[in-house]
């Protein structure tokens, strides 16, 4: 980790060619004592949204992940080794104390620095990480982590994504973060143990089926999402052991066999299929 890498600093949120490049050292210390914190607090007093929303939109905003050429993905020149995850009142409604927040988030060993947002309705958090090539991986392995923590992010994981400056004395810095080394990589699915007749019911068709109801297998409804598709799967007869072979593609981390494997057999445990009473 060095906090002296460059990322680069726009003028403001209209700019889409750099001004200059500062460190992320800069970047933070600018956050703690802040050039802009009259305009800042008249954003922060304000209740129109349109109001806050063109004094944001004036204030200058810096590229996290790195230095660009121009504001988009592919202008980028180096990648900083770091990513900013965003959190807001939007996203997080049970979140009624931002600070508190803040202090607990920027209390993680893998988090470098942790600030209000510019409003003060959210917090920002930057994590060093091991391979800047996987920076949409690594982002969510992040995105997971953090919602199984109570906190979920903003989901855009752009490596271009613009990072407004804020005001915030009371921001967390830790210069021995460690390196977040974590990436999400998806498991294939397994070969299924038994095949389906063909114009049966299968479980890659339920899944499509599952998805189709607007389930997705993102954090926060990754149980919900398997529940629907076993139930679904047990209603239509298909075998435990197939949907056992079928969901190991879901198997992470954090979310291990061993559970997919509880909610398969405990749904199967109850009643029965739908075909033994065809």
């Amino acid at each position: 980790m060095n906090v002296n890498n460059k990322i680069s600093l726009f003028r403001s949120y209209y700019e889409t060619d750099p001004w200059a490049s500062i460190s992320i050292l800069d970047f933070a210390s600018n956050v703690i004592i802040c050039d802009y914190e009259a305009e800042i607090a008249e954003l922060r007093k304000s209740e129109d949204k349109k109001v806050r929303d063109e004094i944001k939109a004036k204030l200058p905003a810096v590229t996290v992940s790195g230095t660009f050429r121009e504001r988009k993905n592919t202008g980028l020149i180096n990648h900083s080794g770091f990513i900013c995850v965003d959190f807001d009142e939007k996203k997080n409604p049970h979140i009624s104390d931002w600070a508190e927040a803040r202090d607990n988030i920027g209390s993680l060993a893998e988090v470098l620095f942790c600030a209000l947002s510019v409003s003060a309705r959210g917090c920002f958090a930057i994590i060093p990480v091991a391979f800047p090539d996987k920076h949409v991986a690594h982002f969510e392995a992040l995105q997971r982590i953090f919602s199984d923590i109570g906190y979920i992010c903003d989901p855009t994981s752009d490596v271009s994504r613009l990072r407004g400056i804020s005001s915030d004395r009371g921001a967390t810095w830790n210069e021995n973060a460690r390196t977040f080394y974590r990436i999400h990589s998806p498991i294939k699915a397994k070969a299924p143990k038994v095949q389906p007749v063909i114009g049966s019911p299968s479980v890659a068709g339920l899944i499509k089926w599952t998805e189709g109801k607007g389930l997705t297998f993102t954090p926060g409804s990754r149980h919900d999402f398997i529940k629907t598709l076993v139930g679904a799967c047990h209603r239509l007869g298909i075998p435990m052991i197939e949907v056992e072979a079928e969901l190991a593609r879901y198997v992470e981390s954090d979310f291990t066999e061993k559970e997919i494997t509880a909610i398969i057999r405990g749904m199967y445990a109850v009643g029965e299929p739908y075909s033994k009473f065809k």
